[in-house]
């Protein structure tokens, strides 16, 4: 992702400078979202697995520290 707005930005500095086209940047744009989407994605698969395993070993309130006793 750091890549991707690093890439993104160069482009920038050359388009300002008349060595790229609005193309190329709308192509790192979608580059950038991708990749933004991508970590998204991992984060989520993986506090999905987490949980998954949380409730398997019958942890799931202690990991999150929640308390029955405040509701």
């Amino acid at each position: 992702m750091d890549l991707s707005r690093r890439k993104l930005s160069i482009e920038n500095d050359k388009l300002n400078a008349g060595r790229s086209s609005n193309f190329q940047i709308i192509s790192f744009e979608a580059d950038l979202r991708a990749a933004e989407d991508a970590n998204l994605s991992a984060k989520i698969s993986y506090l999905d697995a987490r949980a998954q395993l949380d409730v398997l070993l019958g942890v799931m309130l202690e990991s999150w520290e929640i308390s029955l006793e405040s509701f």
